[in-house]
Parts: C-alpha cells; structure tokens; sequence
C-alpha cells in the first residue's frame, strides 16, 4: 500500500513537473491572426448560366459566428468581395512549432427569388489573407433529400450542395460554366472541397453504411471527374498551380481579364 502511494505521488509530480517545464519553455508570440481572409468571386444563376448581382452574402464561422454583421451585396455582373478580418493575438508556444493549419468557412449566398447558396471557403491559419476565385452557384429551389440524407439532422448546406453534386454532369458540359474556371478564377478542387465537407460526413455524423456513403461521394465525384478532363481547365489549373497554387486568375475588379 505504501509504495502504491509513492508511485501514485511520484507519477503526480513528474506530471506536474513536465507541465512546468513545457510552460517555462514556451515564448509568448504576438501576431496578426486572419479570421476570414479577403475572398473574391462571382455568384451565378445555376439554371441559366447568367451572372447575378444584389445576392446577399456572409460568412459562417464557428461558434455560430456570422461576418460581416451587415451582408455583401454582390455586384450587377456577379462577382463580390468578402473583406479582410484580422485580429492582433497574443499565442503561448514552443519555439520550434509554427502554429499554421488548414482552416475554412462556409459562405452564404441569399435572395428572395432564389434557394440559398454556400460554397467552402479555404485557407491557410492564421496568415492567408487572400482568397480568389470562389463560385457560387444559385438555383430557385432545391432537389429533395434521399431517405439515407433526409434521415440525418439538418445542416445549412446540405440540399444546396446535393442539387449542385447532381446536377454537376449537365453544368460541366456549359460553355458558360468551363469559362468560369479559365476567365474568372475558379478551380475544380473549390468545388471538390465543398462536396466533400458538405457531404462526405454522414457516415460519422449519422451513422450511414460506408457502401450509402460511397454512393453519395460517387454523385458528386461523377461531375468532378468531366471537369478535370476539360483540356481548357487543365491548362489553367497547370500555370495557376506552377505561379501560385492557392491563387485566382480572376479579381473583383478584373472580371473579364485573363491572368496567367
């Protein structure tokens, strides 16, 4: 009995000795910190193709955080602009551990005549200040959800980015919507991205059979798979990705330009 007390004391101050010696080590880190970096875009009408402005949009953070506290209104043309929100932090860490990760937001787009609209925002935390290029895609109503979907609890995205994956097939074969990627900025992976975080989950979160969750994956992987056969994408995605692989071709104010 007495030896269990000691090494039960003993293991209690090692404990408490490596945590001193991991707090003694740590240096305080002041920096800027970017909490939603400065993201560019166009909004479109996905049944017609046409660009559309006075679409209200904000971000969705976590902790149920919306920013900005007043919605963007995106431009007469489609595209919009997601300012730049930093905040000055002080962080406790090592000396040798960088603190940089792959964050994101889930962007909303909504108007009266119209069902709302995300896509996934990504970046790189806490130092990427800019993202360009980001599609939205808008349709005037939603499919319905499938039974292994509708089953689960609610998420904003969901029906959104199921209409979207379904109809990704009959999008990837528009002249209007293949330009979007080589004239505006967008690339397949924003899409892909977005499929997979608004989708790819309900095996974890719902407890669905992994075979219904390859069975959603391959509704979306379908559309993904035309586009990246799409010559004029490869390209741009090719001198995009040997400049700067987190860039957009297109900016808010160069809508018509190609920038290579």
């Amino acid at each position: 009995m007495v030896i269990s007390q000691s090494v039960s004391t003993t293991l209690r101050l090692a404990l408490v000795a490596s945590v001193a010696f991991f707090m003694s080590a740590c240096i305080p880190v002041r920096q800027n910190v970017v909490i939603v970096p400065q993201t560019t875009g166009s909004v479109w009408a996905a049944e017609t193709g046409q660009p559309l402005g006075n679409i209200a949009l904000q971000a969705h953070l976590r902790e149920s955080k919306i920013y900005p506290d007043t919605p963007i209104l995106s431009e007469s043309v489609g595209p919009f602009l997601i300012p730049l929100w930093e905040e000055e932090r002080t962080d406790w860490r090592l000396p040798t551990v960088g603190g940089t990760y792959r964050e994101g937001y889930l962007l909303e787009a909504r108007h009266q005549d119209y069902a709302p609209a995300y896509m996934h925002v990504a970046f790189i935390h806490p130092f990427e200040r800019q993202a360009d290029g980001f599609p939205v895609f808008v349709y005037t109503e939603h499919m319905e959800l499938p039974d292994t979907i509708a089953e689960c609890p609610p998420r904003m995205a969901t029906a959104h980015a199921w209409t979207l994956a379904n109809d990704l097939p009959r999008l990837a074969e528009e002249t209007w919507f293949q330009e979007i990627f080589v004239r505006h900025g967008a690339q397949v992976h924003m899409l892909d991205e977005y499929f997979s975080t608004t989708l790819g989950h309900f095996y974890r979160s719902c407890g669905i059979s992994s075979q219904d969750q390859q069975a959603i994956n391959q509704v979306y992987r379908r559309g993904v798979e035309l586009l990246l056969q799409n010559e004029a994408y490869l390209h741009t995605e090719s001198v995009s990705s040997n400049a700067n692989p987190r860039r957009g071709a297109g900016g808010i104010n160069d809508f018509s330009t190609i920038r290579e």
